[in-house]
């Protein structure tokens, strides 16, 4: 599944997400920086999500290859053929190299998500209540950290390619997946034949010159245009239009980074406030509603308890709601991703 991977990935996270990055309201009650309760909940909730991660990618490794595969093996192997249907999609027979990476965003998402689902114990520190297992993914700290990864992820990726090309091992590895599909698409359909389509290999630029092939994919679509222009329009209108469409591209890849730290962030937080809102209702009304009991009609009693039970069932339906939410949420961010690394490693060739 990618353990080295992941690995990078649990440690990139960790140290990004520990770094304290909102300021605390009251610094007398919750103290500063490092040392402040909410940022040492939420650094031993991110390592407890880490371990997770690990351990489930451990256990689920050893359902995985078994005809069939069963358990949480078969969970996670249907998953990984499920993003690495979308890699192909995005990359050709490449994309298959970059799926460990992307699962193991996946898999840490997905276990941050699920984080705050879990009915933890709360405490009260100088006046202030805070639960003792926090969803990482409820900070920006730790979305933005995974922002990071995923954007310092797709620019090594990038750059490695144009750098070292394609090595003869993964070009025979594109070749025999791209003879294996072609085998399946003569099965459906006949007229297709069994000729593979081959992948545009990169060739190998040296470090040199590929960080500067790389860096040029900043200046698209300038290059495309040169060969159309004739020459007055050339060195008259191409250079405004270079700094026009570089200055786009690097805004893009901050868009990038935005896009993927706040959509997650917003979509996780909200679901935690209102789920921790709602059993907080439903447990205080509870509570309030026992002593009432036995100093009311029997119908007022009756009309409490239905009305207490009401609430713990849309505070139950919206942790089901949670749940898929951040299943959603996880293949989301494992997705764009991908989709993202596709648009550094995939030449116009391709």
């Amino acid at each position: 599944m990618g353990w080295i991977s992941l690995r990078g990935v649990a440690s990139g996270v960790y140290i990004l997400a520990s770094v304290p990055t909102e300021a605390a309201s009251s610094a007398s009650a919750w103290g500063q920086g490092f040392a402040s309760f909410g940022n040492i909940v939420l650094s031993l909730s991110t390592v407890l999500v880490i371990f997770a991660v690990t351990a489930v990618a451990w256990f689920g490794r050893k359902g995985v290859g078994a005809v069939p595969s069963s358990g949480l093996g078969a969970f996670l192997e249907s998953v990984y053929d499920f993003v690495g249907s979308f890699a192909q999609s995005f990359m050709g027979e490449q994309g298959e190299r970059y799926v460990p990476f992307a699962m193991s965003l996946f898999l840490f998402v997905l276990m941050s998500n699920w984080a705050g689902l879990l009915p933890v114990p709360k405490a009260v520190v100088q006046g202030h209540e805070h639960a003792l297992l926090e969803p990482p993914t409820a900070s920006y700290n730790t979305t933005l950290a995974l922002a990071i990864v995923t954007v310092v992820g797709f620019t090594f990726y990038g750059l490695k390619r144009k750098i070292s090309g394609d090595t003869e091992a993964e070009r025979k590895e594109a070749e025999e997946v791209a003879k294996e599909m072609a085998v399946e698409r003569a099965k459906s359909n006949p007229e297709a034949g069994t000729d593979p389509i081959l992948p545009h290999f990169e060739e190998r630029h040296g470090l040199f010159k590929g960080f500067f092939v790389w860096l040029s994919h900043y200046l698209h679509p300038v290059p495309d245009l040169w060969n159309k222009f004739d020459a007055a329009l050339r060195y008259s209108i191409l250079p405004l239009l270079t700094v026009l469409f570089c200055g786009l591209n690097i805004i893009e890849e901050l868009g990038r980074l935005v896009s993927l730290s706040f959509r997650l962030y917003g979509n996780i937080n909200g679901e935690h406030v209102v789920k921790s809102t709602l059993l907080s209702v439903g447990t205080d009304f509870f509570n309030s509603i026992v002593p009432a009991v036995h100093n009311s009609s029997t119908m007022a009693a009756i009309q409490g308890v239905v009305f207490s039970i009401a609430l713990w069932g849309v505070s139950f339906f919206v942790t089901c709601i949670g749940a898929l939410s951040g299943f959603v949420q996880a293949l989301v961010f494992c997705l764009l991703t991908l989709n993202y690394i596709s648009h550094v490693v995939v030449s116009e060739e391709e």
